[in-house]
């Protein structure tokens, strides 16, 4: 990423800071969870369907 692309990632974080996908708390990058939503997940796991993913 050169030099200018991130200067302008940090001017709009700060005229809009990140915030949470789901319950708007700040975070640190833009497009993520907060702690307490990424630890309230629930992950997919066996058995599921190899091609989907349906459980």
């Amino acid at each position: 990423m050169s030099g200018l692309a991130r200067l302008g990632i940090r001017v709009l974080d700060a005229l809009l800071p990140p915030h949470c996908l789901t319950c708007e708390a700040e975070v640190g990058e833009q497009g993520t969870l907060c702690e307490a939503c990424h630890g309230g997940l629930a992950f997919l796991t066996e058995p599921l369907c190899p091609h989907c993913g349906v459980p």
